[in-house]
């Protein structure tokens, strides 16, 4: 039994530590932190820190696979909460639309900047974005309005799934520049709808 609660003690520092270097890189950004900067937050030993993590880089890039298989997840529940493929596609733009306005205490900012900075490293930024993830995911999501008569696309999912995503990209990094309300994000969220009604030729089942 001692074993376990030695696990389960490890795995919640693991998140503890993880969650303090998250408000130090949403403070500071990726570059400027410092492993003490993360030691100081955390309230850890620096050896304590290394026994989990060995650089900056290592934590972030767990902190980015966490925010990515949450959101990920959060996709592939929309298929199984709504019967209608339109209904999870309008859900998941709601969805967006909420994301986009606080965006600013997500790790998303933050990852433009490492992607920004870390581009000649086509592996890690790769590894980082989760892009083939997102672009499976986004398919499987878009196949469900197709199974059911909803969805009438003559391009290929695939590529209708890299439209989307090429779109999400686009308006967080706007987002992040210069604010939701400059942005008009409902605006565009309701013009990102009208637009893929249009691309996934979308007819209501009677």
């Amino acid at each position: 039994m001692a074993p376990k609660v030695s696990l389960e003690h490890k795995e919640r520092k693991r998140q503890e530590i993880l969650q303090a270097a998250l408000r130090v890189f949403r403070e500071k950004g990726f570059e400027p932190t410092t492993m003490q900067d993360i030691v100081i937050e955390a309230g850890i030993s620096r050896g304590g820190l290394y026994s989990y993590f060995s650089s900056t880089e290592e934590i972030f890039l767990t902190l980015v696979k966490q925010f990515d298989d949450l959101r990920l997840n959060a996709l592939d529940e929309l298929c199984r909460m709504y019967g209608s493929g339109w209904e999870a596609f309008d859900a998941f733009l709601k969805g967006l639309e909420n994301g986009l306005i606080g965006i600013a205490s997500t790790p998303t900012p933050v990852m433009f900047e490492y992607s920004v900075i870390s581009w000649r490293k086509k592996d890690v930024k790769l590894e980082m974005m989760g892009y083939q993830d997102w672009i499976k995911h986004f398919t499987a999501f878009l196949e469900t309005g197709v199974r059911n008569g909803e969805f009438h696309p003559e391009m290929p999912l695939n590529l209708i799934a890299q439209i989307l995503l090429s779109f999400i990209n686009g308006i967080s990094f706007t987002v992040i520049e210069y604010g939701p309300e400059e942005v008009d994000v409902t605006g565009q969220i309701q013009g990102l709808r009208e637009m893929f009604k249009k691309i996934l030729q979308y007819k209501e089942n009677k």
